[in-house]
């Protein structure tokens, strides 16, 4: 979610901060963690706890190597803590050394969303690291929790769609209307769920919506172009699909 150049943008932006003469061993500790590149460190940083445990579990979640299961565990973990510690958006650390981080968020394979860094930030990439480990019921339950915006709707109902909870589905995207990317695949996945319960009808209108723009993202419409197509072709409309 974060590699490359934002993990060295990270590592500037400490290496231009600096804690100060009477700063504590903790901050210092945090401080170069950092300006090492160091996960271990950091993680040894936040298990300390204290003042410094919510910056550094939050910038472990997004700095940490993420290459395997082990590496996405750890991410897992360190959202975790950092989301029970209190809110990144406050907290002094992170306003000292990192001042206006944000995350790309890969809300979808289609879309994603840039989230300042604060707790609605670290709770979608908490669902998005829970959906990495397969651990879809955990991540639907904890982002049904949330605050309902567009991101946090549409992160719902791709994994309500994974989960193949089509009432569901169908019960969040009512009344959605094209106006965004967001909204558009709102649509295809309400046009998806009605195809699964054999409604056609209702499936060929939603995807009908869902492509009524051409401004959309072309991966979104692809999407909706296939699904409309498995339709055609669950009903023997060969040369349609």
């Amino acid at each position: 979610m974060i590699q490359g150049s934002a993990i060295d943008a990270i590592a500037t932006s400490v290496a231009t901060r600096r804690p100060g003469l009477f700063a504590s061993k903790a901050e210092k500790a945090f401080h170069r963690a950092l300006a090492d590149r160091d996960s271990d460190a950091l993680e040894q940083v936040a298990a300390a706890g204290g003042r410094c445990a919510l910056a550094a579990n939050t910038l472990l979640a997004i700095t940490a190597p993420a290459e395997d299961r082990a590496g996405l565990e750890r991410r897992a973990r360190a959202l975790h803590a950092a989301l029970e510690a209190g809110d990144p958006a406050t907290d002094p650390l992170l306003r000292k050394y990192t001042p206006g981080l944000v995350v790309f968020v890969p809300v979808t394979a289609q879309v994603s969303a840039e989230i300042s860094m604060s707790r609605e930030g670290l709770a979608l990439l908490y669902v998005e690291m829970l959906q990495e480990l397969d651990r879809l019921d955990d991540a639907a339950a904890y982002v049904a929790a949330l605050p309902r915006n567009e991101v946090s709707a549409l992160s719902l109902a791709e994994l309500w769609v994974a989960l193949e909870r089509w009432d569901d589905v169908i019960g969040l995207t009512t009344g959605v209307e094209n106006t965004d990317d967001f909204t558009a695949l709102m649509l295809v996945y309400r046009g998806i769920a009605f195809r699964a319960q054999g409604h056609y009808d209702a499936a060929r209108e939603a995807f009908r919506a869902a492509l009524r723009s051409k401004k959309r993202n072309p991966t979104i419409r692809h999407l909706g172009l296939f699904a409309r197509a498995q339709c055609s072709v669950e009903q023997r409309r060969i040369a349609a699909a």
